[in-house]
């Protein structure tokens, strides 16, 4: 698949913007998106009744959604500056079932560690590239939010650890997640 020649546009807003920053972004938007895809999935899952972790379900939901906003301000902020915006297909998520609370949340955890590579990526390009007003919209936006999204997971995980399968996982949905 090609994509048309967006150089030879006139590109009358764009300044300072180099072309590295506006690739690692649009790889950057992808991956936020991915992730929203991803934590969709594992909303659905828990929402089968079957299954029936509503809070765990409603948690999940909550992170897609905060994914796909984050998406969405990458590509307000491309478009801000001049850049294109190049979306690219989703595959489904490798992982669609869980044999346990511990193994969902650690696929989550996984997720905001990649998710942080990116961004730490994405903020060496444009400090590399001299994009200090891009910088700090990831510092000021992402990058702190992104090290306590990390962070709960992580407790998340741990006290998953501690409670147990079966009514260890019943008592984390109702008694943890239900205030979230």
């Amino acid at each position: 698949m090609s994509f048309p020649n967006f150089k030879a546009l006139d590109d009358f807003i764009r300044q300072n913007y180099a072309d590295q920053v506006e690739n690692a972004l649009n790889a950057q938007i992808m991956f936020e998106l991915k992730a929203s895809h991803a934590y969709m999935s594992l909303a659905a899952y828990y929402m089968r009744p079957d299954v029936a972790l509503e809070n765990v379900a409603k948690w999940f939901m909550k992170q897609s959604d905060e994914e796909r906003e984050h998406a969405t301000g990458f590509i307000e902020y491309q478009n801000r500056r001049g850049g294109r915006v190049i979306l690219r297909d989703i595959d489904a998520s490798e992982k669609q079932e869980f044999t346990s609370l511990v193994e969902a949340f650690q696929f989550a955890l996984d997720l905001e560690k990649g998710n942080n590579e990116g961004l730490l990526r994405l903020h060496e390009i444009a400090s590399q590239n001299k994009d200090k007003d891009f910088c700090i919209l990831l510092e000021d936006k992402y990058l702190e939010a992104q090290t306590k999204s990390i962070e709960e997971i992580g407790r998340y995980v741990t006290k998953l650890k501690r409670l147990g399968k079966g009514l260890g996982e019943d008592f984390f949905d109702k008694e943890i997640l239900e205030s979230c």
